[in-house]
């Protein structure tokens, strides 16, 4: 009986134990449940938060990759003739506007595109440049330039308001594959390009070629393209050619103290007029640009003489001499004027034999 009594004694004591034993298992199961969400909820946040930074980082990056820059020129001109015509003219026109837009894609390639206004152009805004670079390719100081672009013939250098005469009939935009070389000042490029005024529109069978040497003294160079009609200047009176003609252009700029000297002559190719159409008869035109310029206080005067032969057909004088003033109003504000006279070429060489002089003002801003 006593045994039984122990029994029955030592069972009551442990279902009693077991009661509260079981209540904590309850509470260390709910405490587990409540510690796991509140680490869910910790998690979501700083995935949140991760998410942030990376936005910010990569904001941050893009803004330390890509620079914007541009260029407001505002002219104000006048002129004693228009066209050699006998009335006189005055306008104020937004001359340029420019933005510009690069992006470093990586350390040796980037990418560039630059629209371009000028008020007397029949388009409003135009992609001036479009292009990809990929730079210092290997480590062997030789890059590529792909897409529209001005390609390297001629310098066209010029301390005056007005762009020089040689560049109105060189000056060629192409959308072409440039190869180029860069090493202690000197400089190759070779190019290709499809022209619009060639014996074939169907294929890339343009090319250039220009050599130079420059440093902070002087700079010389000669440039080649195989087919000059696609220059801006003179597709704008030839309109289709069963021949293409090549242009070189030779230049050299020198600065000795304050003083700077430019000199740029180009040459084309005779053009026969029973090959290219809006020329008339053979004609072989030629310009010459002579500059100097030198620092007078806060100003750089420049005068400069330039002249053109069997480009009468092509819009351009025979003769013009130009004297100019500049000088900088603020960080990147400049203010230039410039005067300059004409003489066309006679009436025997096809021209109308008149003058003209003319005057512009022009306040430009850079950013």
């Amino acid at each position: 009986m006593i045994k039984k009594a122990c029994y029955a004694l030592s069972a009551a004591t442990l279902l009693t134990s077991s009661v509260p034993a079981m209540a904590a298992n309850a509470e260390i199961e709910a405490l587990k449940q409540q510690i796991a969400a509140l680490e869910s909820r910790l998690n979501a946040q700083e995935e949140k938060e991760m998410k942030r930074e990376e936005q910010s980082t990569s904001s941050s990056s893009i803004a330390d990759r890509v620079t914007i820059s541009g260029a407001v020129e505002i002219e104000a001109s006048a002129s004693d003739k228009t066209d050699w015509a006998d009335d006189s003219n005055s306008d104020i026109v937004v001359a340029t506007m420019e933005l510009g837009i690069a992006a470093q894609i990586t350390d040796t390639i980037d990418a560039e595109v630059v629209l371009l206004h000028e008020e007397d152009e029949p388009d409003d805004i135009v992609v001036d440049v479009a292009v990809i670079n990929f730079n210092d390719i290997a480590g062997s100081n030789a890059h590529v330039t792909l897409g529209k672009q001005y390609v390297p013939f001629g310098a066209f250098e010029t301390n005056l308001v007005n762009d020089s005469l040689v560049l109105e009939l060189a000056e060629t935009q192409e959308t072409a594959a440039l190869v180029g070389w860069e090493n202690n000042g000197f400089s190759i490029a070779a190019y290709a390009f499809n022209g619009d005024i060639d014996t074939n529109n169907d294929t890339v069978e343009n090319f250039g070629v220009s050599i130079g040497y420059g440093n902070d003294d002087f700079a010389v160079g000669i440039d080649y393209i195989s087919n000059v009609l696609d220059s801006d200047g003179i597709s704008g009176t030839v309109t289709a050619s069963t021949e293409d003609y090549a242009g070189v252009a030779v230049h050299g700029m020198f600065n000795i103290g304050g003083a700077s000297l430019i000199a740029e002559y180009l040459n084309i190719d005779t053009l026969d007029g029973s090959k290219v159409t809006g020329v008339t008869g053979n004609i072989d035109p030629e310009a010459l640009q002579l500059e100097a310029a030198f620092a007078a206080g806060d100003f750089t005067i420049a005068i400069a003489y330039q002249e053109t032969d069997d480009a009468q057909q092509l819009g351009l004088p025979e003769e013009r001499i130009s004297l100019g003033a500049s000088t900088d109003l603020d960080e990147n504000v400049s203010l230039a004027v410039e005067i300059w006279h004409d003489e066309d070429y006679s009436v025997a060489d096809g021209g109308t034999g008149k003058e003209a002089d003319s005057i512009v003002a022009q306040v430009g801003v850079s950013f």
